[in-house]
């Protein structure tokens, strides 16, 4: 139960992070700081450019560090959906005014995931107690 659970959390991170990202780019926008062109490319560079880092610091962890390594895998799980996000930003163009309640729309119906790959994880996995061995 421990590894399906541990599966999971990253699905629940996801509608909280689109969220933000989405009424931090609704604020940027409204307020002309930057183009919707910079900021969805910011967004998305620190989509791939965080989680990268996290990695490479998972990689260089010591045996034996399980909370460091599924808190960096969790962050670097969650910060992927401003990937998500950052493409959502592209709708503000069209309809501003309902970018935020889009991109919100679009994280609650990714939500399924976090029901689903428990399970699925539990029903693949029924022999294994923990993610991390030893």
């Amino acid at each position: 139960m421990q590894a399906d659970m541990l599966a999971g959390l990253p699905w629940l991170g996801f509608p909280i992070c689109g969220f933000v990202t989405s009424r931090t780019v609704d604020t940027i926008r409204q307020k002309n700081v930057i183009s919707t062109t910079k900021l969805r490319k910011i967004a998305d560079g620190f989509a791939k450019v965080v989680p990268m880092l996290q990695l490479v610091c998972m990689v260089c962890l010591p045996d034996g560090q399980v909370a460091a390594l599924s808190v960096l895998e969790v962050l670097c799980i969650v910060l992927m959906s401003l990937e998500g996000s950052s493409w959502v930003a592209n709708i503000v163009d069209i309809t501003s005014q309902y970018a935020g309640f889009v991109s919100s729309v679009a994280q609650v119906l990714s939500l399924p995931g976090s029901i689903l790959l428990p399970l699925l994880v539990q029903f693949m996995t029924p022999h294994v107690s923990t993610l991390y061995p030893g």
